[in-house]
């Protein structure tokens, strides 16, 4: 009892009480019963997930459409499973019958019986769903952390903030200044511009940050080769005018930088103990991530490389924004895959 007691204050995850006797199993399902009413004695949250763990059906779906991938990590070391759902921000939604991912995460977050920590990717241009999200739980959005009874919701994009570092920073003034640049001068200027003092103190309150740093420092460095050689570089050949054709390869580039900050942010938000928590778990163990598919790579890649063991991987024709979920083991957190 103690090694169970122990792993549900850890994680929130009710089925760690699969493993035990049917007798205990029935105990717990009484007690939890028995106390909802008067859940705000003790902890009301856990109280909640076992009740729903035995009294509620958690949704699933054939076909869910906004995403074009969906994959499933888990972690025995870390006590983490992640699913995450990647999309283009553009596509053909799903033509036949499905759910929205939005209308699914809303059904989950209602009947779920493990705490989940949420993240998004909040600053999406013309995602509705994001919004959609955002709109329905809004009321419990801060800053930084979220606190909702059975979730916590994480806005994980910091490249729109003051300190940022996304395409709209680019100017004439900007281009003239990179065409101006060394290699090594571009690699200062621009990761001065990702690791921002918010960047910086997510990194130094996760445990893992120097890991996770040293991963997006290695993936940066390899994007700042590559486009110097490919883009920068050549800016000195042309005049003003000729850069203008050269636009959209700055954009690009600049995009894939900010992408680097955002990614680095998350990732230090799952491998972090939140401070003063009362009735939720201490860090993320039950995560759901939902962002655009390149992100979503570079999170899959950097739990490969953990060790994180993947047990499945839903990816859709490029440009279709509808999951096929008939073969995907559901509901989602339906056991301990670790």
């Amino acid at each position: 009892m103690d090694e169970l007691c122990e792993n549900l204050n850890t994680t929130y995850n009710t089925n760690y009480i699969n493993k035990k006797p049917k007798q205990i199993q029935d105990s717990f399902r009484l007690i939890a019963k028995t106390m909802l009413p008067y859940s705000k004695i003790g902890n009301s949250t856990m109280i909640k997930l076992v009740n729903n763990h035995y009294e509620q059906k958690k949704p699933q779906a054939i076909n869910i459409a906004g995403p074009m991938s969906l994959t499933l990590h888990t972690s025995n070391k870390y006590k983490k499973q992640i699913y995450i759902f990647g999309e283009q921000h553009y596509g053909e939604l799903c033509t036949g019958e499905s759910i929205t991912l939005p209308d699914y995460l809303e059904q989950l977050l209602l009947t779920t019986d493990v705490f989940i920590d949420l993240y998004l990717e909040t600053a999406l241009g013309g995602i509705a769903f994001l919004e959609q999200l955002k709109t329905k739980y809004g009321y419990c959005i801060r800053d930084a952390d979220i606190s909702c009874e059975l979730f916590r919701l994480h806005a994980a994009d910091i490249r729109f903030k003051k300190e940022g570092i996304h395409v709209g920073l680019i100017t004439n003034e900007l281009v003239e200044k990179i065409r101006q640049m060394s290699q090594e001068e571009a690699e200062i200027y621009f990761w001065n511009r990702i690791a921002t003092s918010q960047f910086n103190k997510e990194m130094d309150r996760s445990y893992m940050g120097n890991v996770i740093l040293k991963y997006m420092k290695n993936l940066f460095e390899d994007y700042i080769r590559r486009d110097y050689h490919a883009r920068f570089s050549r800016l000195k050949e042309y005049s003003m005018e000729g850069v203008k054709y050269s636009m959209k390869g700055i954009q690009y580039a600049i995009a894939v930088y900010s992408s680097i900050q955002m990614d680095g942010y998350l990732l230090a938000r799952i491998f972090k103990k939140f401070k003063n928590v009362k009735n939720q778990p201490e860090e993320p163990h039950n995560i759901i991530i939902y962002v655009g598919d390149a992100h979503a790579e570079h999170y899959r890649d950097f739990l490969k490389k953990l060790g994180f063991k993947e047990h499945k991987h839903k990816t859709q024709l490029l440009y279709e924004r509808c999951l096929h979920l008939q073969k995907f083991p559901q509901p989602f957190f339906n056991k301990l895959w670790y």
